[in-house]
This record gives C-alpha cells, structure tokens and sequence, in this order.
C-alpha cells in the first residue's frame, strides 16, 4: 500500500505535482499497458493520492501516459482526493483486477487526448465487468469531469455500492455514464453540461454501433441481457465474461435524480449541421460515397430516450425523478467546446479518419 499526500499549497504556490519525464532518447520509459503512474498488484492493497496535481503529459510535451491509476489485484482500494488530474491519454483510473474499491472525492479530472482517430475512448474510470475487473464500491462525489473524449463513466455490468453525487460532467463527447450496466448505482444532484457532445447521426448508429435508433438521452439505459450458463456450469454475460457474484440484470437498483442537464447553444448548433459525405473504401476494398446526417434536433436533446423509458416501466429497479433540463448560467470558457466541435467535426466529415491534431 502507498500513501502519497502533498502539502496544501498556500495562495499563488504551485501543487505537489506528479509527472512523466521522458528518457534521454524521448521515449517514455513506461511498459505495460495501460501506461500508469501507479499499478496496485496484491491483495487487499491501498493506494491514496491527495493535495497533488497529476498530470499525464510531460514536461516536454513530447510524452503522454495512459492514465494514472489501475488496479490489477484483488479487493484493492484507490482513494483519490483533493487532486487534479489531467492531460492523460484516455482512462484515468481502471480496473483489471476483483472487487476494486473507487473513491474520488473534491477532485478533477480533465482533458484527456485521446489518440488520432479516437472519438469513443476515454473517461475517468472504467471496470465492472466484461473485458475488464471487478468493482466493489465506487464513490465519485463533489468532482468535476470535464473535457473528455469518450464515456466518462464506465461500468459495464454492475458496482455492489455505486454513488456518482454533486458532481459536474461537462464537454464529454459520449456519455456521463455508459448507457448499459450501472446496476447498483445512484446518480443524484449533478450537472450534465454538453454530455454526447460528438453528436448523433445516423452513421453513428448503422456503423459505430454508439447510439441507438431514435437517438439515446442525456440519462439513458439500455436492458441488459440475461445471463447464461456454459457447459462447465460457469454463468457468463453477453460479452461471455464470467459475471460478477449478485448481478441479476432483472434487479438493477439504479436510480437518477435532482440532476440538472443542459446542452449549450454551440452544442445544438453543432447537433443540426446540414447532411455531408465523404468517399471512403468498403470491405471488398471499393471506392464508395458515404452519405450522413444528424438526427434530428429532437432526438439528440433530450433527458430520456424511448428504450429508457421502457426499461424504467419494465419494473427491473430503474428509476429517475426531479431531473430538469435549465441553464446552469455558470461561467464556463467556450473555447474548449469550439475545439472540441472542430475535432468532432474532423473525424465526422473524414469518416473517422482524423487528420486533426489532436488536444
């Protein structure tokens, strides 16, 4: 276990801070992946960070990591408070290992890079299943995620305690919080300000597989499907990853409520471009014109979304109340969004292929 706690800076001093220097050839230095400032390997072992700013890219700008925690043990806890993280690559803090704890509390966590080409790849913290680790309690409270390209949030089946509470979600190309899994959690008096701002068009739905027929809604989950049993008695889920002890996708306990949601005036504009196309080569290596077009303004702004609605009546515990959709009137720079819109726009009229430089 590590303890890593930074004084608290007086006014005008700069935080204890954490950063990548690259060798003397300009490489990284870093193995694995992902690339973290910290991997937690063991049973039982805690990492806490505090009163530091942890920064992704180095000094030079030549180098950026990965993110800067992952968990790879079993029942491990990450505690992260008081912090500022930023410029990393695309998941800040991850699991691969069983029973992760998460907490991350009066922080932030901004602007990551992404890679060329990537749209849908990134976010604060990423587990609960599938492909990844197991995660026991997550606790993201009084925290502000903005700047993002990818999923903010991504628990693909389940947490057995999860709280996402007085936190702002701003600039988040996909969504605050992935649309499938979730179950066991509670997302209450936050700000969703220009989540889905990559916007949703009908490639995005025929072709990327991202958005749903109908468009999806700033709070929207998708029915998870019903797990199986192998030949060996295992009980599987839909990716065929063994599913967590207690996940029933028919007792989800997820509940969102006294949440603001807001999508500013560059972000609608942006949501009703006029249709574009661009030549590209399909799978028999042909030269074709691919055509796209937004979804309808309707559609993209919107709180829920039909297949939400369905799964809240279905009575498999989701649930939502006192969410309203008002301008937060707060004092936010648009100049991140305006780039972020350009680099959007890059990889749509490219058919994913960015030739942007990226942030």
């Amino acid at each position: 276990s590590i303890a890593i706690i930074g004084e608290v800076p007086s006014e005008g001093q700069h935080p204890a801070t954490i950063q990548p220097f690259p060798n003397d050839d300009g490489s990284s230095g870093f193995s694995g992946w992902p690339t973290v400032n910290i991997e937690a390997s063991g049973v039982g072992t805690e990492v806490v960070l505090r009163n530091l700013l942890l920064n992704g890219a180095s000094y030079d700008g030549a180098v950026t990591i990965g993110g800067a925690v992952t968990a790879r043990g079993t029942e491990e806890k990450i505690v992260i408070d008081r912090c500022v993280l930023s410029n990393y690559e695309h998941l800040y803090m991850s699991t691969f290992g069983e029973y992760t704890d998460f907490h991350f509390t009066n922080s932030v966590a901004k602007s990551n890079s992404s890679y060329p080409g990537a749209q849908f790849w990134g976010g604060l913290l990423w587990g609960g299943g599938s492909w990844m680790g197991t995660m026991d309690t997550v606790i993201i409270h009084n925290s502000s995620i903005m700047n993002m390209v990818g999923e903010g949030v991504v628990i693909f089946s389940q947490v057995k305690y999860g709280l996402i509470d007085q936190c702002t979600f701003a600039n988040i190309t996909a969504s605050a919080v992935w649309y499938k899994g979730q179950n066991n959690l509670t997302v209450k008096n936050n700000l969703f300000l220009n989540t889905k701002a990559h916007g949703q068009s009908q490639f995005d739905i025929d072709n990327w597989g991202i958005w749903k027929p109908g468009g999806n809604g700033t709070m929207s989950i998708m029915t998870q499907p019903e797990i199986y049993t192998d030949d060996y008695g295992y009980s599987l889920d839909e990716f065929n990853q063994p599913v967590q002890d207690g996940y029933d996708p028919l007792n989800r306990n997820i509940n969102w409520h006294h949440n603001v949601w807001w999508n500013q005036e560059a972000l609608t504009n942006f949501m009703q471009i006029d249709p574009w196309q661009w030549d590209g080569v399909d799978s028999e290596g042909n030269t074709i014109t691919y055509n796209d077009a937004m979804l309808p303004l309707e559609d993209q702004n919107k709180w829920l979304d039909d297949s939400t609605e369905l799964v809240i009546n279905s009575g498999v515990g989701v649930d939502e109340w006192n969410n309203i959709n008002s301008d937060p009137l707060i004092n936010l720079s648009g100049a991140y969004l305006d780039r972020q819109l350009e680099r959007t726009w890059d990889f749509r009229e490219n058919g994913g292929q960015m030739d942007y430089e990226p942030f």
